[in-house]
């Protein structure tokens, strides 16, 4: 059933639009911003600025400024539309066709609930990886990759860093905090994916199931930043993706489970719809 469902994802151009969607927003987010005028400057601004070579060299930014202290964008704040979008246009389609009653039927409530979840969660995982890997190779080639102009991330922050992180810079040095970053981003595209997710079982209008999660997420963030409680950052998926977190094993645990628990809010909605999943 995963593979069925993961396989009907990814047949759908959407998917691949979202991705591309996906770095358009992390190339339109600020990246540096002058210490003379305070204008601040996109990767976009860089790549069809006419003077760009002199724009690169009083910068002085190289490639992994950009991709491990994070960007100044949309990106967090539209996240979480990009990511429902493939399988609430597959969702849609089938519940337009009453497909999902037939589906239900043939495999069994609990399958086609844990297949349907997992299928959309990793959709959202790997949209967000594919696309930050896609934006990633396009910094290292606009910006140096030159060790000696790196600037070393902090071995104060290495000593502090997470188990995960210390075995992979001590093995693989730089390359081997990417491939964490990387798979921190297909975690936080996963978490953000979810409640869309769980009020595609709930409701069938795709418009307000896309919206919805949009708007908890902008609203949830600007109440934690008035608020300045830094416990509660953790409801926000977007800090999974930072490798200067130093405590995922608890926001792994947290997350995990808000994740069982949508699971079974799923469950209980296909349970208490009389009619195989229709209305």
């Amino acid at each position: 059933m995963l593979r069925t469902e993961l396989g009907k994802i990814l047949k759908n151009p959407v998917f691949y639009i979202c991705i591309l969607a996906v770095v358009v927003l992390l190339m339109s987010g600020n990246v540096y911003r002058s210490p003379d005028t305070g204008k601040t400057y996109t990767v976009f601004d860089f790549i069809f600025a006419h003077d760009r070579q002199d724009m690169l060299k009083n910068s002085g930014m190289v490639a992994a400024d950009i991709l491990l202290n994070g960007i100044d964008s949309y990106f967090s704040m539209f996240l979480p539309i990009i990511v429902a979008i493939p399988f609430v246009m597959v969702v849609h389609g089938e519940n337009k066709n009453n497909c999902a009653r037939f589906e239900i039927y043939r495999v069994g409530k609990v399958r086609y609930v844990a297949g349907r979840f997992f299928a959309s969660v990793l959709t959202g995982g790997i949209v967000t990886m594919i696309g930050y890997i896609m934006f990633s190779i396009l910094v290292m080639i606009i910006f140096t990759t030159d060790r000696s102009a790196i600037i070393e991330y902090s071995k104060d922050e290495i000593i502090n860093a997470d188990i995960i992180i210390k075995t992979m810079y001590n093995a693989l040095g730089y390359t081997g905090i990417y491939i964490v970053k990387f798979v921190r981003e297909f975690i936080y595209g996963a978490l953000v994916a979810v409640p869309a997710i769980m009020l595609s079982f709930i409701i069938k209008n795709r418009y307000i199931i896309i919206s919805v999660p949009f708007m908890i997420y902008y609203l949830l963030g600007k109440f934690i930043q008035k608020t300045d409680i830094k416990v509660l950052r953790y409801l926000l998926p977007e800090t999974v993706s930072s490798i200067y977190e130093n405590h995922m094993f608890k926001a792994i645990v947290a997350y995990s489970l808000a994740v069982i628990a949508a699971v079974a809010i799923c469950l209980i909605s296909i349970e208490r719809k009389c009619d195989c999943g229709g209305e």
